[in-house]
C-alpha cells in the first residue's frame, strides 16, 4: 500500500516548534540551576533526556523528509526533463 504525501511544510513547521520547545527546556533548567533548586546532577541529567529525545525525534523526522525530498526531487526533475524534450520538439 503506498504511503499517502504528507504536507512538508507543516511537517518542517513542527520539527521547528519542537526543536524550539527543547531549547526552551534547556533554557529554563539553567534558571533552575541559577537558583539552585534542583541538584546539578539532576538537572545534568534532565538535559542529557530532553537532548536524547531531541535528536530522536529529529534524526526520525529528517529521514521521512529525506525520503520525501528525494522522492520530489526526482518528480520536479522528471516534469523539467519531459518540458524540455517537449519545447525542443516543437
Amino acid at each position: 500500500m503506498a504511503r499517502r504525501p504528507f504536507p512538508k511544510f507543516a511537517v518542517y513547521d513542527s520539527l521547528r516548534n519542537i526543536n524550539l520547545a527543547f531549547q526552551v527546556i534547556a533554557i529554563e533548567l539553567e534558571r533552575l540551576d541559577d537558583h539552585e533548586v534542583i541538584p546539578l546532577q539532576a538537572i545534568r541529567l534532565y538535559n542529557m533526556r530532553a537532548g536524547e529525545l531531541s535528536a530522536g525525534i529529529n534524526h526520525r523526522l529528517i529521514d521521512v523528509l529525506n525520503a520525501r525530498e528525494e522522492r520530489d526531487w526526482f518528480r520536479y526533475e522528471k516534469a523539467r526533463i519531459a518540458e524540455e524534450t517537449r519545447l525542443a520538439n516543437l
